[in-house]
């Protein structure tokens, strides 16, 4: 810091000496050395702070190039492309739901089709049992295992 050897040091002490003599110069060391030591813990603490400054800059530094990758990361178009496809999907439920309740069957709706379903008969099978032939098997083996029992007796 200060460009000072041993024997400037000395000759300072001598001449303080001197000039103060053996009463005054403790004392003067005394404050002297306080100061000096207020003086390295305020270059400690304002040292400390600039550190935690830059270490709060290179954090925010960092964070906004993760927030950067994340943004390139992400596209924009898919995200709009998925919020439009949730809305949509949201909408058609939406209409779906207020068809449903609009459509309020009475009582003497439910009474009229009950009425027409015992005039008409039974309601037709549907497809999918028509064609699997499941009763028509089972009619079969009824029929075969008494002419079996008979042939056996």
């Amino acid at each position: 810091m200060f460009d000072i050897g041993f024997t400037e040091l000395l000759l300072i002490a001598v001449v303080a000496l001197i000039v103060l003599g053996p009463e005054r110069l403790p004392s003067l060391i005394r404050a002297i050395l306080s100061y000096v030591r207020q003086f390295r813990a305020s270059f400690s603490h304002i040292k400390n702070e600039v550190e935690r400054e830059l270490n709060l800059d290179n954090l925010k530094n960092e964070f906004h190039h993760t927030q950067q990758q994340i943004n390139e990361a992400i596209d924009d178009s898919e995200v709009n492309e998925s919020i439009a496809k949730i809305r949509q999907e949201s909408e058609t439920f939406s209409n779906f739901k207020n068809d449903f309740l609009a459509d309020e069957v009475t009582d003497e709706e439910i009474e009229k089709d009950l009425a027409n379903l015992e005039v008409e008969g039974p309601l037709p099978k549907p497809e999918s049992e028509a064609g699997t032939g499941v009763e028509e098997d089972s009619k079969a083996s009824s029929k075969d295992n008494p002419s079996k029992s008979s042939t056996s007796s």
